[in-house]
């Protein structure tokens, strides 16, 4: 019996999957495509000899390489600028077993496109610089699943930051700095995925010699179950602008089934959105006399189209804008709960129009949704329900909300009636006004 048992078990290890022995591969500037073997992180030595113990000199060349496998490779880049832009498409096995591409030092790459189907890589550490004004890439394009990109920088690109691409799910967005982009920071489509702690600043509706747009975001939102949570977007100003483009720093924008529909399944919390200078601590209006057009300058836009943009909850966020949320033409936006939210404008806004900006701009294509313990401050109008003729803005629940003009006027509503709960006119007594949005012991808002 024995014996039997011995031989069915050689028998099952020669059956069973053959797992390839992860590599480490190495690129430097001092490297060599041909004569080096990529195993070290030595220079290359000169001469012929092929499969040198020594350091490709691109990236791509090591991506090559492994292309196909799936299994725990990693690729460190040294530092140094590399001319390139990298297709990557190769996967890692698992969450603990993942392709890691990761630079060594301050690294600057043209662009990386992780695709197709790419599964469990991990992107780390890069400068990312795209100068070709493609509108239809992006400097960091991921099409695939239970990838991770930290830790990057996107700056002075002639494209958007990032794009995740719609058939993509349970990504890991963080730690990512985008600045000085081409029309959206990042673009998230897919499912399930989580896009935290990244900084968005300097988005632009033109990069030369790119052309003029109409839009800069700093989230372009599709598809469903994404987390959005812990991101700072800011320093989005009029004056590094070319035409009149509408800014909104998240955008739910009206898509087709195809491409996964409106962005659905939402939960957008603890950001802090500025949308001006965050330098100067001034924030943009929606002039209509810049440029001779009109502005939108929003912290939320939501927009349903054919699919809807259902179930997104807005809590816990600071957003400093014109406009707080507004709705899109399209409307379709369906059980929107928005919770423990600071919606500030600027008082300045007021004196050159009392009805400048609205906070919570739910004017139309709503059905169902709920606004409690949000704090409003200095808008035209705090909250505005429903001005379309007739009426579609329906379902809506409130109560326990502030609404405060830091001039001493009277906060205007809409359609809103004040409920038991609310405060109206009532400071809210933030530790300094308006740089420090802690409240103070003393505020009428802490129980």
């Amino acid at each position: 019996m024995k014996k039997y048992f011995i031989l069915l078990t050689i028998a099952l290890f020669f059956l069973m999957p053959k797992r390839i022995l992860a590599a480490d591969y190495y690129v430097a500037t001092n490297g060599h495509n041909s004569y080096c073997n990529g195993l070290s992180l030595n220079p290359y030595p000169g001469g012929t000899t092929t499969n040198q113990p020594c350091a490709f000199a691109a990236i791509q060349k090591a991506a090559n390489t492994i292309q196909g496998q799936t299994k725990k490779n990693r690729i460190t880049v040294n530092q140094g600028t590399y001319e390139e832009n990298v297709n990557v498409q190769s996967s890692g096995v698992a969450s603990n077993e993942m392709l890691e591409i990761i630079a060594n030092g301050k690294v600057i790459v043209r662009s990386f496109y992780i695709y197709p189907q790419s599964n469990y890589v991990k992107l780390s550490g890069f400068t990312v610089t795209a100068k070709d004004c493609n509108i239809n890439q992006a400097s960091i394009l991921i099409r695939g699943n239970n990838n991770i990109i930290e830790n990057n920088t996107v700056l002075n690109s002639t494209r958007t930051g990032i794009d995740l691409s719609y058939d993509s799910s349970n990504n890991t967005i963080r730690n990512n700095k985008i600045s000085k982009v081409y029309n959206d920071g990042m673009v998230i489509g897919g499912k399930n995925n989580i896009i935290e702690n990244n900084e968005i600043e300097f988005v632009q509706d033109h990069m030369s010699p790119c052309t003029t747009l109409e839009d800069v975001n700093g989230f372009d939102i599709s598809g469903s179950g994404h987390i959005f949570r812990k991101n700072y977007v800011h320093n989005f100003i009029k004056a590094n602008q070319n035409g009149t483009p509408h800014m909104d720093a998240f955008q739910v924008f009206a898509q087709t089934s195809t491409w996964g529909g409106s962005g659905s399944n939402l939960t957008i919390e603890q950001n802090h959105v500025f949308m001006g200078n965050s330098q100067t601590g001034l924030l943009e209006d929606n002039s209509p006399t810049w440029q001779g057009s009109n502005w939108s300058v929003s912290g939320f836009m939501l927009e349903g189209g054919t699919t809807g943009a259902n179930n997104i909850t807005i809590k816990n966020n600071i957003i400093e804008s014109h406009t707080g949320i507004n709705i899109g033409g399209s409307g379709n936006v369906n059980n929107l709960k928005l919770y423990n939210n600071i919606w500030r404008s600027d008082a300045r806004f007021l004196i050159k129009d009392p009805e400048s900006g609205a906070g919570i701009n739910l004017w139309h294509g709503v059905n169902g949704f709920e606004i409690y313990n949000n704090m409003t401050i200095d808008y035209g109008y705090h909250i505005n329900l429903c001005i379309a003729n007739p009426c579609d803005v329906s379902g809506g629940m409130y109560d326990n909300n502030l609404m405060w003009n830091s001039n001493g006027s009277t906060p205007a509503l809409s359609g809103y009636t004040l409920q038991s709960h609310d405060k109206r006119g009532v400071d809210p007594k933030f530790v300094a006004k308006f740089t420090d949005l802690h409240l103070q012991s003393i505020s009428p808002v802490i129980d």
